[in-house]
């Protein structure tokens, strides 16, 4: 889970594979931010430098990316099948 940009908390949702919001100040659910995009067992969601969000599944073994404002698909950032993921449970962006 991560606070967003808005300062909600956002909730990965293994069984489901959806992406949950709730007030970052009461805990109140807000509603589902995201869904789709191919993603299997929700494991990562993390805010990207350039504000969107970017969720991993462990099961399909890809990184998946949503506009950080709407929730909207965009595209999948490391197809299932690339990139070596396997079975991972975190993604981190670091400054350099």
């Amino acid at each position: 889970m991560v606070y967003g940009p808005d300062g909600n908390l956002y909730v990965g949702s293994f069984n489901t594979d959806n992406v949950l919001r709730y007030n970052g100040n009461t805990g109140a659910f807000i509603g589902v931010f995201t869904s789709g995009g191919g993603i299997d067992k929700t494991v990562a969601v993390v805010f990207g430098p350039d504000g969107n969000l970017y969720v991993s599944g462990t099961g399909s073994d890809n990184v998946v990316r949503y506009n950080g404002i709407t929730g909207a698909f965009i595209d999948e950032f490391i197809p299932s099948g690339s990139g070596g993921l396997n079975g991972h449970h975190y993604l981190l962006f670091t400054s350099q």
